[in-house]
């Protein structure tokens, strides 16, 4: 009859049949960490397939971790006798016996799980002793009783203090006091002066770059020639965003403004503006307007203006 499954204990073994279980321990003296061992002896009558095996089996307590490494170490069937040892290993000097063991069995006759008992085992665990390091021909000399004591100050230390100081003791020549003193003034000015130079090569980045914008849009409200207008601005796009191409395609521009981060609108407008620009320099026909003269030029210092706000080009 196979065992139900409503109604089953959470440590039942997996065995059916009629059984008793018992312990045995051997030493039950032991220093912490050193191994005993358990021999558990399982008897009676099993309902195959349903015979003791130690993968299934659920007999040690729940805290049974708490105070022992177990190990298994062997097993042996007999006809009606199954034997199973487990090397334990107490964990601390606290562990008095070892807990009594718990066999759930499921009984065919009577159509219920069982439980059968073993008798809990004492155990004495003593302390682990120091390791001694025994080497043949070495001779250990104890050092006496003073050895740790502290010596007491006299004035045959003071030579050995003044030439080589006392921990942190030390003194400084004037000579290195001087350079002492003035390291600090030094490092100020010098960061001052960095911090200076830094400023006024942006500010000097910043002029530069406001001129070629004005002159940009002059020179574009000046002109009458959409291939001038085209040169012009990719003369600030190539000083501006290092654009490796001579005039690039509104494609190649836009390509370019988002790897360098300009956002979409921004980019758009600006491809926008290459594509006007070019079919008034090779579709003067469908053109009529050229995007040229001093329209032109204000577009073109509003599409600057807004590459000049976006924040990656803001903080360069």
């Amino acid at each position: 009859m196979e065992p139900p499954r409503i109604g089953q204990p959470p440590d039942f073994s997996q065995v059916a049949g009629t059984f008793r279980i018992a312990a045995q321990v051997q030493p039950a003296s032991v220093a912490v960490e050193e191994p005993v061992m358990l021999t558990v002896t399982i008897r009676g009558q099993a309902a195959a397939p349903y015979v003791p095996k130690r993968d299934l089996l659920r007999i040690f307590p729940d805290d049974m971790q708490r105070d022992f490494y177990v190990e298994p170490a062997g097993e042996q069937a007999k006809q009606g006798s199954w034997e199973f040892t487990y090397r334990l290993r107490p964990k601390h000097t606290r562990v008095q016996f070892v807990p009594s063991l718990k066999l759930v069995y499921f009984a065919p006759r009577q159509r219920r799980y069982q439980s059968a008992y073993s008798d809990a085992l004492p155990l004495t665990v003593q302390p682990r002793p120091d390791p001694e390091v025994k080497i043949a021909g070495l001779t250990v000399v104890q050092a006496p009783p003073t050895f740790l004591e502290l010596a007491e100050e006299d004035g045959r230390r003071d030579g050995l203090r003044d030439g080589l100081g006392d921990g942190l003791d030390v003194r400084w020549s004037p000579y290195q006091e001087i350079v002492l003193l003035a390291a600090a003034p030094l490092l100020c000015v010098t960061g001052v002066w960095w911090l200076h130079h830094r400023q006024s090569r942006r500010a000097a980045r910043h002029w530069r770059r406001r001129r070629a914008v004005e002159h940009v849009v002059a020179s574009l409200k000046a002109s009458r020639d959409a291939a001038g207008a085209a040169r012009l601005v990719a003369d600030y796009l190539r000083l501006r965003l290092d654009i490796p191409a001579a005039e690039p395609t509104p494609a190649e521009l836009e390509r370019w403004l988002k790897r360098r981060g300009i956002s979409k609108p921004t980019r758009q407008q600006w491809r926008s503006f290459l594509q006007r620009c070019d079919a008034a320099r090779f579709a003067p026909a469908a053109a009529p307007a050229p995007a040229v003269g001093a329209s032109a030029g204000d577009e073109v210092a509003t599409l600057i203006h807004a590459l000049e706000e976006e924040p990656c080009l803001a903080a360069r």
